[in-house]
């Protein structure tokens, strides 16, 4: 019997399991990698009300992942969820002295969908080594005005070499475009808009890439079948909680080219 990756996840706790580690725990399950997590914070919401957010010490998140680095071989890492750009250049540091070639997503959560505002904005001499040592960021609109203002994704790209994927939810019209920008190449994945408003999106996106890249895919192959993934559990259901249906994703290796 083949041992399933290893896949970790730092995120927040949500109660209904819509978003944060709950939900990527649920979809590394459906990914067939093993999930392990770190809570970042414990969050008092529902789907669609928000209420508090208390953040865990530092000091104890660091103390949890220098642990489960030291007693585990990660695949792929998902960070989602933390209290300010020193914590998370610390935490990568950490991760990178002690498994220097995992690929790292990270989710640049700023605010939560229940309406709740997390971070006002991440700017910091640090950004710009926290970004030298991530495999992706998955930014929306709103999140890559506040990390990089108005200027293209491509200057960002360009000027710190981190692959961004630009996620597209927040623009309008009949398909939602997901950007990926990666070296000098650009490559975009669309599918229909869905008329059902999600819970948790982002957080399931973003754990399905680590999780496809845990099966070795390639990065463009890995954000595909990501958006394959959020296209089916945006469709489980019209409530705001989203369900991770039975079909499993596909887990085979990267092939050909992308």
């Amino acid at each position: 019997m083949n041992t399933p990756p290893k896949v970790l996840t730092i995120a927040g706790f949500d109660p209904t399991a819509g978003a944060g580690l709950l939900a990527d725990i649920k979809t590394l399950e459906q990914w067939q990698t093993y999930g392990m997590s770190i809570i970042t914070a414990n969050t008092m919401q529902t789907a669609d009300r928000f209420m508090a957010n208390h953040w865990v010490h530092p000091e104890q998140i660091i103390e949890q992942a220098t642990l489960l680095l030291k007693s585990y071989q990660f695949a792929a890492i998902k960070i989602g969820i933390i209290q300010s750009a020193s914590l998370l250049y610390k935490l990568i540091g950490k991760i990178r002295n002690q498994q220097s070639e995992v690929p790292i997503v990270w989710d640049p959560v700023l605010s939560a969908s229940a309406g709740f505002t997390f971070h006002k904005q991440l700017h910091s001499r640090e950004l710009a080594s926290i970004l030298q040592n991530i495999t992706l960021m998955t930014p929306n609109v709103p999140e890559a005005e506040a990390l990089f203002g108005k200027q293209p994704i491509r200057a960002a790209v360009d000027k710190w070499g981190c692959p961004i994927l630009l996620k597209g939810g927040h623009t309008k019209g009949n398909l939602i475009t997901d950007r990926l920008f990666q070296g000098s190449e650009e490559i975009s994945f669309s599918h229909p808009r869905i008329a059902s408003e999600k819970h948790g999106t982002g957080c399931v996106l973003s754990s399905s890439i680590a999780a496809a890249l845990a099966h070795g895919k390639s990065m463009p192959q890995a954000c595909q079948a990501a958006q394959n993934y959020i296209s089916q559990f945006i469709a489980s259901s019209p409530s705001k909680l989203g369900y991770h249906t039975t079909e499993k994703p596909d887990t085979n290796e990267r092939q050909n080219n992308n």
